[in-house]
């Protein structure tokens, strides 16, 4: 009976086997590593694009202020803006405190409203809106004033500029009821009856007489029904330009009698005197 004998790997062949296997599990064995790492090295990487972009923005000066433009002003000078603004240079842009800006410039008399906006890279716009005057008011042992329809003074000047009422008002402006009268007052009257008016006195808000050319005095009484009385103001008016010129017997024309006092504080029974 004859025995088979099973061949066995020679010792030999298992030592050269085993090198190559082992780096095949090593490499495999860095790849997952690699690969676990991955999320923790993306977010590094983003962590740093972040910081990065942080410096750029709040940091650094590439995105700060160097330059302020200034818009929209016509009485003011862009210095007098600026000075008001206190900007502060190479402040990055992401920083400022846009809406401290506006407050200090809309605390200039003349400045009715500011805007204040970022303009990337570098620079501030602002952009002012002006009080325009519609009258002058004359106080009491002070300067004529300039004031906006709002009953704001917001500049005084020498002489009255042409084309501007007088008010004649004691404690001017915003929440005086006889400057809110005397304006409302002013803003009805037509364009053509605005140009004759050289006084408007309001002591009162009941009280409003108008003095126009030739020492003609309105007495117009408060603000209320202004518009309808603005109309009764300017038919009287018309009637009395174009009055006919009456002769005596030797045919020499008589001068008509001048009205000189318009009442249209009840502008359906107004009177003419």
């Amino acid at each position: 009976m004859s025995l088979r004998m099973r061949s066995r790997p020679t010792m030999g062949t298992n030592a050269s086997l085993r090198p190559s296997t082992e780096r095949r599990f090593a490499q495999r064995a860095r790849r997952r590593r690699l690969l676990s790492l991955r999320p923790l090295l993306i977010c590094l990487a983003l962590a740093g694009l972040v910081a990065l972009a942080g410096w750029v923005v709040l940091g650094s000066t590439l995105l700060a202020v160097h330059t302020v433009s200034v818009s929209g002003q016509s009485r003011l000078g862009v210095g007098t803006i600026k000075n008001a603004a206190l900007v502060p240079a190479e402040k990055p842009l992401a920083l400022l405190d846009t809406a401290a800006i506006r407050r200090r410039v809309e605390a200039l008399p003349q400045v009715k409203s500011a805007i204040v906006e970022r303009a990337w890279p570098s620079t501030v716009r602002i952009t002012v809106v002006e009080r325009k005057p519609v009258a002058v008011v004359q106080r009491p042992g002070k300067p004529l004033a300039l004031i906006d329809n709002t009953g704001v003074l917001f500049a005084d000047v020498p002489s009255v500029p042409s084309g501007l009422a007088v008010l004649s008002l004691a404690t001017p402006g915003p929440a005086d009821p006889a400057t809110v009268a005397a304006l409302a007052v002013e803003a009805a009257l037509p364009a053509k009856v605005r140009t004759m008016v050289s006084l408007i006195s309001a002591p009162t808000p009941a009280s409003v007489t108008l003095t126009l050319a030739q020492g003609v005095t309105v007495v117009w009484g408060d603000a209320g029904n202004s518009a309808r009385k603005a109309q009764t103001l300017a038919a009287l008016l018309k009637v009395q330009a174009q009055q006919p010129v009456t002769t005596d017997k030797q045919g020499h024309p008589i001068a008509a009698k001048k009205a000189t006092v318009y009442d249209v504080s009840s502008p359906n029974v107004a009177t003419v005197r």
